[in-house]
């Protein structure tokens, strides 16, 4: 059995705060938009992003990213509603995903 080929770069998000967030979605444009895409991965307080004003800025960077085709990742939580064709994983595969990423940067 072969393994799987690397998985892109990835930008988890942890942070609620709302500027951090906003450092994280301008970061996986960023890399959408060059030669390093990465997935986005939106954990604890980082899920909130989803939730984002509509005309705001962190707003239009999740439509982009989606529009990009960039996999927005959120971990699984009851109280969070998915927005943005993110997708629902557990905590368990958030890290598995977050540990096969060729490279990874946090907010």
């Amino acid at each position: 059995m072969s393994r799987p080929s690397p998985a892109p770069g990835a930008v988890l998000v942890r942070s609620a705060e709302a500027e951090r967030q906003l450092q994280g979605l301008r970061t996986a444009l960023s890399l959408a938009m060059g030669d390093r895409p990465a997935e986005l991965y939106l954990a604890g307080g980082g899920v909130t992003a989803l939730a984002a004003a509509l005309g705001s800025e962190a707003e239009a960077c999740l439509t982009a990213l989606l529009e990009s085709g960039v996999a927005i990742v959120a971990e699984a939580q009851a109280s969070a509603p998915l927005a943005h064709g993110a997708r629902r994983v557990s905590r368990s595969q958030l890290l598995a995903a977050l540990a096969a990423a060729e490279f990874q940067q946090t907010f």
